[in-house]
């Protein structure tokens, strides 16, 4: 009410200056949109209806509160990263700079691939820990679906870096066929194995969903950006995972309480990694290029 009574719409607004076009392109890219969220509404909660329905409660509530962890996690990464990168893109595509522009999202793409890798990784290697010390004793057999949900949204997140193509290209309607396929491979799946193996095949359904979506998006991306990090840059972060992982599985071994383990697990964890990342120069840290 304060904003309206500030603006006064009734009195600026003038059917004669209303541009038409305008409208028709706002709903030409927002049409769109709004499918791709009730596409990713079915890839996000579809799992939860089919577990109820074939199910109990208690499946289901084994089911959500471990699904919930890793999805909060990773969305709150994901979305810091993107809220950090994507005004950038958009003031330099503005500007009509598509080298930038493509500069700028090869950047984004490597700082998603080095800091979302070793999460994915971390957060699978102690999902049990971590079920362990955040939820209650009823919930913790379900600590499997920690680690297949992170895998799934390190993938999606991935997805969202293609598709920005298609946002700048004003082509919205290609996001929206992606998800829509995505989730009919995920509906699909849902029927034939959350029935016969219960909670934990809805999370490697869920997994193997946003991988589908993330290649999908990848291989029907926009081919007028080139922005993919190269073999070279994507092996060494792999390596350095893999060491990564190595060191906190080791660690698990210490005699410990659960929640100081975890904690010297991620102290391990984040040493281990970024000591490999800077011996191997994946990253220039403090700079602006990348391998």
């Amino acid at each position: 009410m304060i904003a309206l009574k500030m603006i006064k719409p009734c009195l600026n607004f003038s059917w004669g200056k209303y541009q038409w076009s305008s409208l028709k392109k706002y709903f030409s890219y927002g049409y769109p949109m709004i499918g791709l969220m009730l596409t990713m509404y079915i890839l996000n909660v579809s799992d939860r209806f089919m577990i109820k329905g074939f199910y109990s409660t208690r499946e289901l509530g084994i089911y959500a509160p471990n699904y919930a962890i890793a999805s909060a996690l990773f969305v709150l990464l994901t979305y810091g990263l993107s809220r950090g990168y994507y005004p950038r893109v958009l003031k330099v595509w503005k500007d009509r700079n598509h080298k930038k522009t493509e500069l700028y999202m090869k950047q984004a793409l490597t700082n998603y691939i080095v800091l979302i890798t070793p999460a994915v990784v971390g957060v699978y290697i102690v999902s049990n820990t971590l079920a362990k010390v955040v939820l209650d004793t009823a919930y913790i057999e379900g600590y499997p679906v920690i680690g297949l949900v992170a895998i799934g949204m390190g993938f999606l997140g991935l997805a969202d870096y293609y598709n920005k193509t298609w946002e700048l290209a004003s082509n919205t309607g290609q996001i929206f066929i992606n998800s829509f396929i995505a989730a009919i491979v995920n509906l699909v799946l849902n029927f034939i194995f959350i029935p016969k193996y219960g909670y934990i095949a809805a999370a490697y359904t869920t997994m193997i969903s946003f991988v589908f979506y993330a290649i999908l998006s990848y291989v029907r991306r926009e081919h007028t950006f080139h922005f993919s990090p190269n073999i070279s840059f994507l092996l060494k972060v792999l390596v350095a995972n893999v060491v990564m992982a190595f060191c906190v599985i080791m660690t698990s071994r210490l005699d410990l309480n659960l929640l100081p383990l975890m904690l010297l697990q991620a102290c391990i964890g984040v040493l281990t990694y970024g000591s490999i990342i800077w011996t191997l120069k994946v990253y220039k840290f403090g700079g602006n290029t990348y391998e």
